[in-house]
């Protein structure tokens, strides 16, 4: 009997020690690995992080809801804080690393820094606030959209701060039934938050992206998804209603912009027909298709030197050609060519797509690539 008793014991303290790894447990520091990726392009890869953003030399990543910077071009990454969620089953299992990866949902929450320095997180459905480094946080906002059938309540590039730190964001969600949809925004730092616009009902089912445009100090709105739901507009001054500049079509449905003095710069959202990267030259007003990709365009950035990068998601739509997720650069915003393709991990509902920091423009490229055979969940950062 004390041999079964004693077995019992080292079981339950193993098991107890699995959750505690499983749940709670984060690295202090998280060591990348130098590799070559492909054709002599050699990338830091920072394994099981999330990239968050950029913001002068740091790199910041998330893995769950724990926080990690990275002050050496990404050879290591240290632990910074936690981050508060509201208690509930949903949440309580998003901490486990297990089911994160079963759920595939690797998206916990979206950080950004505004330009007074303080820390804003969109956790669980509720915004966090800490004005002392990630020190303590407080609750200052929920999010309509957000939860089990409901959505993730906003995307990564639904969140943007213009140049007099006023900060947005945009509803996003199933919203089957097209209820109201609107942007908020802060003019304290994030303090308080204020219904900015509302979309009627009835118009569209969400918002894709909320971005700032430094070229004319305007803040753009992406809408979709159906051809009537699908909008590119953009804020005249910080009190008007919206200008729609392009509606009413398939290629009007991106998911994230990318902005150059002369032109708007976006991929098609359209996992069931033939998808584009577009441009809109912002004098003539002229759109023109410059490529046929092999995918949706989620996610998108542009590198300081000008280099703009653009990635195909796998969703499972007839408008995709190879099961993978594609990066595509262009240096002129004309020749654009493929850079890198990494096949989807098999697995029913599993949307495969590449991420890339939100902030500042960084100096080279920094990529995420999530539910992919390769570099799954691993962060690379790419040598200059």
């Amino acid at each position: 009997m004390k041999v079964i008793k004693i077995i019992l014991i080292i079981i339950i303290f193993l098991g107890l020690g699995f959750l505690y790894m499983d749940f709670y447990h984060s690295p202090k520091v998280i060591k990348s690995q130098l590799i070559e990726v492909i054709d002599n392009k050699y990338a830091y890869r920072a394994p099981g992080l999330v990239i968050q953003a950029v913001y002068g030399d740091s790199i910041w990543a998330s893995r769950g809801y724990t926080l990690y910077k990275s002050n050496d071009g990404g050879a290591t990454f240290v632990r910074q804080f936690k981050v508060p969620t509201p208690l509930n089953i949903h949440n309580i299992l998003s901490r486990s690393r297990i089911a994160r990866n079963h759920f595939v949902r690797h998206e916990m929450i979206e950080f950004v820094k505004t330009h007074h320095g303080t820390y804003l997180v969109f956790s669980g459905g509720t915004i966090y606030r800490s004005a002392d480094k990630g020190g303590n946080f407080y609750r200052v906002h929920n999010l309509k959209y957000h939860g089990y059938k409901v959505g993730r309540g906003v995307m990564p590039l639904g969140i943007t701060i213009d140049n007099n730190n006023n900060i947005y964001y945009g509803d996003y969600g199933r919203n089957i039934n097209k209820d109201t949809v609107a942007i908020y925004r802060s003019v304290d730092d994030g303090k308080t938050w204020e219904r900015f616009y509302s979309y009627p009902p009835g118009y569209i089912r969400h918002i894709h992206s909320v971005q700032y445009d430094r070229y004319t100090d305007k803040v753009w709105a992406t809408t979709g998804d159906s051809d009537t739901a699908s909008t590119i507009g953009y804020f005249k001054s910080a009190e008007s209603d919206i200008t729609v500049a392009l509606s009413g079509g398939p290629m009007y449905c991106p998911v994230s912009l990318v902005f150059t003095e002369s032109k708007v710069y976006w991929g098609s959202d359209k996992p069931s027909q033939q998808n584009y990267i577009c441009s809109f030259n912002r004098e003539t007003g002229k759109v023109d298709l410059l490529v046929e990709i092999d995918g949706p365009v989620y996610y998108s950035t542009i590198l300081k030197d000008g280099t703009i990068v653009k990635a195909t998601s796998v969703d499972g739509g007839r408008g995709e050609w190879d099961n993978k997720s594609t990066v595509w650069i262009t240096d002129d915003g004309l020749k654009w060519n493929k850079y890198l393709a990494i096949k989807k991990r098999k697995g029913r509902g599993v949307n495969a797509n590449s991420r890339f920091p939100r902030g500042e423009e960084p100096d080279r490229l920094i990529l995420n690539f999530l539910n992919t055979v390769n570099y799954h969940k691993d962060i690379l950062i790419f040598k200059n």
